[in-house]
């Protein structure tokens, strides 16, 4: 052993939009790790120190090489390419630092690490150059601690790591007084170093797994329970999970809305070295199952970047017992949320549909389907069709149908490492048939009349019972567009020669295209809707077939 997840709604204020799947929040589609070849990155190296830099980077310190040494060179990652910054200053060369954002100073804070004796140092990265600082206050010196932005101030916590015995304690870096306090909790970890530890935003609360029990270089005991710390206090919250393990890679991946946990080692058990993907469900570990993944290691850095809305891996110690220096990214359908449309109709044939992604896609891909009859009969969705390949910053366009035609959409995201969401599940929108339309049959006594605000500008009206309107048609589902007013009355509805409902479309003002009766079908076939007066005035604007 060495010494680290599209939304798409048919917006439908334009037209008869029917749902589809309900809304949920899940990991679909292939979750991988993905090789990059980045022209230039940092040279092999594990136990380095790297974080998000709360701006457009993620920044990389230090770090050992075998054969080499104590490293002091610090690089950052924009989600595509490497650049090693060269300051004009920086920490002493060193691995094991702890490292995390400081929102209060907009800058990165390191704390300590070793060169063969651990060090009790801080300093700030502020994008281009290191500045040691002076607290007037400080943790005591060690190495392989934790470190994650706290989650009721955002403020730096500090937990744990190892001088010549593991440490217990927890410090939060006070930036406005310039100094670390010790932060006094009623419970803690065992003593530990070499663990994962970050900050889990949506359930607020510090997430760490794993580590060991050092005694300056024998490990005493090797952990795989889970701890959270919520700003007060600590709580242990699963012995259940991963493997016991030293050297685990965690971040908080803004897509899954998870902790990820990715490999580490076993020395005080089978001496094995892991390459398996974990995500945190706030209250359990579940396994991800993933189609590739990075070659087994430890001691390597993982962390996300808000930007370009991915987890990034970079070096370690293998499994063979090389230093690595490959960058990895966990590409996969990270959230991807059902469409949500509503059941308006519109007096156009034109509609807006609109979707999204987490975080920053580069690009969205829209595509839509025709529902129509194949060569046996049968009513089938088309091939899909492109129609928006647009920016980020892009999320609705207007679509112009045509009357009585079902129209399906879909919306993908493509994140720079080229990760997608895979294609969200389909919005149906419905171009309702102007009653107009020779499908309709309405018996004598009927007026159809132009009317401003109808849909296609007339209306067909009777104040006469026992006046039908009816209309036969393939359907998957039937939806009846009128107007509901001070006058407007009662109807039957018989669906295949069957009493279905009995409609009051009375309403104490006056109200325009207005869905007055639904009703869906299994598959799509044959069927016969009847419209029967009953009393007052009933006024038929529109029949939305969906097919």
């Amino acid at each position: 052993m060495n010494a680290r997840g599209t939304e798409l709604v048919g917006a439908c204020g334009l037209a008869l939009v029917l749902g589809t799947t309900p809304a949920n929040a899940a990991l679909v589609g292939t979750t991988k790790w993905t090789q990059l070849s980045p022209a230039t990155h940092p040279s092999a190296r594990y136990y380095s120190a790297m974080t998000y830099d709360g701006s457009h980077n993620l920044v990389l310190f230090g770090g050992y090489t075998d054969g080499v040494g104590f490293l002091s060179d610090t690089w950052v990652w924009d989600g595509s390419t490497w650049t090693n910054k060269n300051p004009a200053h920086h920490p002493s060369a060193r691995d094991g630092a702890a490292m995390t954002y400081d929102s209060a100073s907009n800058s990165v804070i390191l704390f300590g690490g070793e060169d063969g004796t651990a060090f009790a140092d801080t300093w700030s990265w502020s994008g281009i150059d290191w500045t040691q600082l002076t607290p007037a206050q400080s943790p005591p010196k060690r190495a392989w601690a934790g470190m994650a932005a706290s989650p009721t101030t955002s403020a730096p916590i500090l937990f744990g790591g190892l001088d010549s015995a593991g440490l217990v304690d927890t410090w939060t870096w006070e930036n406005a007084n310039n100094k670390w306090s010790a932060v006094t909790t009623a419970h803690h970890p065992t003593a530990r170093s070499d663990f994962g530890m970050t900050l889990d935003t949506v359930h607020s609360e510090i997430v760490v797994f794993g580590g060991g029990n050092w005694s300056g270089t024998t490990l005493n005991t090797e952990y795989g329970d889970t701890w959270t710390f919520n700003g007060t206090d600590w709580t242990q919250e699963a012995t259940t999970g991963p493997h016991a393990r030293v050297n685990p890679h965690t971040t908080f991946d803004g897509r899954t809305n998870r902790v990820i946990l990715f490999g580490g080692s076993d020395p005080a058990g089978t001496g094995a070295y892991y390459q398996d993907t974990w995500s945190w469900t706030g209250s359990a570990w579940a396994a991800m199952a993933t189609s590739a993944s990075a070659p087994k290691r430890d001691s390597g850095v993982m962390a996300y970047l808000p930007p370009a809305g991915k987890t990034m891996l970079f070096g370690g110690f293998g499994s063979t017992g090389a230093n690595l220096a490959d960058t990895w990214v966990l590409t996969m359908s990270a959230v991807t949320t059902a469409p949500l449309p509503s059941t308006k109709t519109s007096a156009t044939k034109s509609f807006v549909v609109t979707w999204g992604a987490p975080d920053a896609p580069l690009t969205y891909t829209v595509q839509y389907a025709i529902r129509s009859r194949n060569s046996a009969g049968a009513w089938v969705t088309g091939g899909w069709q492109s129609w928006k390949f647009v920016g980020p910053t892009t999320h609705s366009a207007t679509f112009t149908g045509t009357a009585g035609t079902t129209y399906l959409f879909r919306s993908l995201a493509t994140y720079g490492d080229g990760s997608t969401t895979g294609y969200s599940a389909a919005a149906t929108s419905v171009v309702p048939l102007d009653e107009r339309s020779t499908s309709a049959v309405f018996s004598a006594g009927w007026t159809r009349r132009s009317a401003s605000g109808r849909y296609l500008g007339t209306v067909t009206d009777t104040t006469l019972a026992g006046k039908t309107m009816s209309i036969k048609t393939a359907a998957h589902a039937f939806f009846l567009v009128g107007d509901k007013c001070t006058t407007c009355g009662k109807f039957y509805v018989y669906v295949d020669g069957k009493l279905v409902a009995t409609v009051d479309s009375h309403a104490s003002s006056t109200l325009l295209r207005q869905t007055l009766f639904s009703k869906a079908f299994t598959g799509t076939a044959t069927h016969t809707l009847v419209v029967k007066t009953i009393s007052g005035r009933v006024g038929i604007d529109a029949i939305g077939v969906q097919r």
